[in-house]
This record gives C-alpha cells, structure tokens and sequence, in this order.
C-alpha cells in the first residue's frame, strides 16, 4: 500500500494502491501527488511558478501566496513525468537529483534594512519581533516568522513556509518608508534549473543538470526535455548538451534515490 499526497489546494494525505512508476502513456492527469515527490520538490515547485509567472508577466507574480492553479499544473506535469516508466526518468529523480537551485527565487528566510531610530530598529534591538506598526506585524505573524538576528540595522528574519519571498520583501517596504531596503536571502551559487512554459496547451519542462565549478555559472551542463499534453501524456522531446569546452560525459550519479 502506497500514500499519495491529494493535487488539491491543500495536499491531504490519502492511501491508495500502486507502484511508483508505470506506463503512464494512457492516464489521465494525475489527482495525486507520491509523498516522496511532493517532500523533496515543494521548494522548487514554488519557485518554477513564481519563475513563470514572472516570464509570463502575469501580475500575481506579485503575491505572497503563488497561485494555486499554476503549482497544480507543475505539480501535474512533474508527477506525470515522475510515474513514467523511462530511464530518463530515473536519470532525472534517481540518479542525478535535478533541483530547481541555482535561479530558485525562493528561500526561507530575508534580509531587512531599516532605518535608524524608528520604531521598527527599537522592537528589533529589543529582541521583539512586532513593531507596532499593524500592517507590518499582521504580515509577519501570517507568514509565520522570527526574528533571528539582528545587527547594527540589518534584521533578518526566518519562516519555515514556502511562500514568494520577493513578494514579502516588496511588500513589506511599501508598507513603511522606514523599512529602507528587504530581499530574500538567497544561495548566490548552486546547480540546477527547472524551466518551464506553456505553450498551445502543451506544458513544457526542461530539468538541467550542471555540474563543475558552480560558483557564478556552471561549466557543464545536461538538459532533458519534455512536452506533455492537456490529459497529461507525456512526450520526450530529447537531451541537449553543452559546455565550455563542448559536451561533456555525465559525472558519476548522485543517487539520491527518489
């Protein structure tokens, strides 16, 4: 018996029989997400739909909250890729454990700035986390976050939910000219990119793995590719490979397992 995690706004763990892969070439959209997939992927779905939105310019790039139609589609698709019964599959959620890391916008925590003797600085120096200022203090308590740290005039603070940081972080100065500079506090190197885009009614997912001297960008990279239909059938468009010196072979497997 295998737990499945329900595409839903809110994921409510349910059990049903089944396998983690199979032929998924006849299956409808899937209703539900495997629990393993939906653990080790929140982060990044979140952050490939504020990526898309932001691509598309669509104005909800702007709230906090990510919408819940664009999650569900990604969800769809990944868990469409993830069921099929491919090596490619296994290359891309076993062995080389590709992430949405190194453009991810979102994170965990931000980096506040504020100016000095307002009565944001004067909470924070406390130790207090709310300031006083009601706008500001309902934000922070519905998004859950702590103030770990503060030093001279910088604050950072800390949630443990996924939501769009830098649409808390423009919030949150609009609210108060005294909040003089917020950002999300990001991992400036990493490897690893999701893309994706719609286009005609197809979805379509590229997972990147780079590899080799990651600081600023990647030496070498490695994209499979993927178009899937409006029923969720799944199409595997090809592998593309580059680098500074050319293509190069595929480094050892990470094997993550998934």
């Amino acid at each position: 018996m295998k737990l499945l995690v329900r595409l839903v706004y809110i994921f409510i763990p349910i059990a049903l029989g089944g396998c983690k892969k199979d032929n998924s070439s006849f299956l409808p959209c899937p209703e539900y997400v495997s629990p393993l997939l939906f653990e080790a992927y929140q982060r990044d779905v979140v952050g490939v739909a504020i990526d898309y939105l932001d691509d598309a310019q669509d104005p909800r790039l702007h709230e906090i909250e990510v919408p819940k139609d664009i999650t569900t589609e990604i969800w769809q698709g990944l868990q469409a890729i993830y069921r099929e019964d491919i090596p490619v599959r296994d290359s891309i959620f076993s062995q080389y454990c590709v992430h949405h890391v190194s453009v991810n916008p979102t994170s965990y925590s931000c980096i506040v700035q504020v100016s000095e003797g307002s009565i944001i600085t004067e909470a924070w120096k406390k130790g207090e986390l709310y300031t006083g200022i009601t706008a500001l203090d309902e934000l922070i308590k519905a998004y859950q976050f702590s103030l770990i740290q503060f030093n001279g005039l910088t604050a950072v603070l800390h949630t443990n939910l996924i939501i769009n940081m830098p649409a808390f972080t423009k919030t949150i100065k609009e609210i108060d000219h005294r909040i003089t500079n917020a950002q999300p506090n990001l991992l400036l190197a990493g490897a690893g990119r999701i893309n994706y885009s719609k286009k005609g009614g197809y979805r379509y997912f590229e997972f990147v793995f780079e590899w080799f001297d990651c600081y600023d960008l990647c030496d070498n990279y490695h994209k499979w590719k993927f178009r899937i239909d409006p029923n969720c059938h799944v199409k595997y468009l090809g592998v593309e490979k580059g680098g500074i010196n050319g293509p190069q072979p595929l480094p050892e497997p990470l094997n993550c397992g998934l």
